[in-house]
């Protein structure tokens, strides 16, 4: 029988981790040595899409976009379409104010965690008081309530029903850690999976025009849909009636971080290639914090695909295979890249598209290569800075020894003159 297919896609907001179940289908398609199973479709498992869909987070930011223009029109009453659409677009991409932020952050937690995720009413599912705190100040997972129709545990039976009954699987996660904990509260089940793990990589600067290009495309066509609100000042008991639900053809806008977007690469780079030995052949220290007592076999383990693709655009393909030694000294997101990313931002545009090109450079190192001393290029370079240093300090000897010479010829010629008198 063939087996389901869990794809834990991993990579950067924007990477395009969304297009990966048909590639990970098409590219697995060849491989003879597997039964799996490519006709079914994949159940998504990724809160943030329920989070989009929810009334409540719908709510939340239009409030907050509203706020933003109201400040503004204010200012000028004259304010056309347009213009109304680019201060939320300057308010969110260009200033991205820490108290904006902050409203943000509240507004998709409270939708996740504390309401009804479906339905066309916005209802607090979290009032009762748990050990003398109220719900909304306190965490169901602090105090192990569960809620079944928030978000977040929506999300979880999503995947638990999906994986119980066999269905292929997408688990989005950007991979800032690695998901260990998968595997311990689901082992029983996942011995009848193949796992696939497949990051997105997409070069820095490309990944930020994604990300603002998508932020601006939602920005406007939710101001669009909503422009009546947004240009009258309806009472917000009543913005849950108002409020245009077709979160399908219209997801609600989210607040892009484009300063944590460096940092959030940088984890997710020593994440990949601080196991990337381990993803090859896993040691047992690996092996230990994927099991538990009733964990998935060694075997199992080792069964398990890392795949990296290059999702600069749709048709390029498999950087890293850990099925395949000839792919596997790739290492995703080089040191170098990550130094050029932030250069990029100080730099004019000339020196943006070099550093740019240089970043899509991999970088390829063995581990018996560092154990030498890093790769032969290194070494060839450090070897040359000793030899320059060695010139110098001859020089410098040359130098100083003629000094003394012409210090000692001078001394001389004095006390000659000083005995002649």
């Amino acid at each position: 029988m063939p087996k389901p297919i869990l794809l834990v896609a991993l990579g950067p907001t924007g990477s395009g981790k969304s297009s990966l179940p048909d590639k990970v289908k098409i590219y697995l398609s060849d491989r003879t040595d597997l039964d799996l199973n490519l006709e079914a479709t994949f159940t998504e498992v990724l809160v943030d899409n329920l989070v989009e869909k929810s009334l409540k987070y719908k709510v939340e930011v239009f409030k907050i976009l509203k706020a933003i223009l109201d400040a503004n029109t204010n200012a000028d009453p004259n304010l056309t379409e347009e213009g109304k659409k680019k201060i939320l677009r300057e308010a969110i991409l260009d200033k991205n104010e820490i108290t904006l932020k902050e409203a943000f952050t509240n507004a998709y937690f409270n939708a996740r965690d504390y309401y009804m995720c479906h339905g066309k009413t916005m209802t607090n599912i979290a009032e009762p008081v748990v050990d003398g705190c109220m719900y909304s100040v306190c965490t169901h997972r602090l105090y192990g309530v569960e809620f079944e129709n928030t978000c977040s545990n929506q999300n979880d039976k999503i995947f638990t029903d999906a994986i119980k009954g066999k269905k292929n699987i997408v688990f989005e996660t950007t991979g800032e850690y690695f998901p260990f904990w998968l595997f311990k509260e689901y082992a029983m089940w996942l011995i009848n999976y193949q796992i696939v793990f497949a990051w997105t990589y997409v070069p820095f600067e490309h990944l930020k025009k994604r990300i603002t290009g998508r932020t601006i495309k939602q920005l406007n066509n939710f101001y669009t849909q909503n422009d009546t609100l947004f240009n009258s000042n309806p009472p917000d008991t009543k913005l849950e009636n108002l409020i245009q639900t077709d979160t399908e053809q219209v997801p609600t806008p989210r607040l892009p971080d484009l300063e944590k977007l460096q940092e959030t690469i940088k984890k997710i780079n020593m994440v990949f290639n601080g196991e990337k030995e381990n993803f090859i052949k896993p040691d047992k220290d690996f092996q230990e914090l994927m099991t538990n007592d009733n964990g998935l076999s060694i075997e199992s383990i080792e069964k398990i695909i890392y795949l990296v693709f290059d999702n600069t655009t749709y048709t390029t393909g498999v950087v890293f295979d850990s099925t395949k030694e000839e792919t596997r000294q790739y290492n995703y997101y080089s040191k170098d890249s990550i130094s050029n990313q932030s250069s990029n931002e100080s730099s004019n545009e000339s020196s943006t598209q070099s550093s740019t090109q240089s970043s899509t450079q991999y970088t390829y190192t063995r581990k018996k290569e560092r154990m030498r001393g890093g790769s032969r290029k290194n070494r060839k370079n450090r070897k040359n800075r000793k030899n320059r240093k060695n010139k110098k300090r001859t020089k410098r000897t040359k130098r100083t020894k003629r000094s003394k010479k012409s210090k000692r010829t001078k001394r001389s010629k004095i006390n000659r003159k000083i005995i002649n008198k």
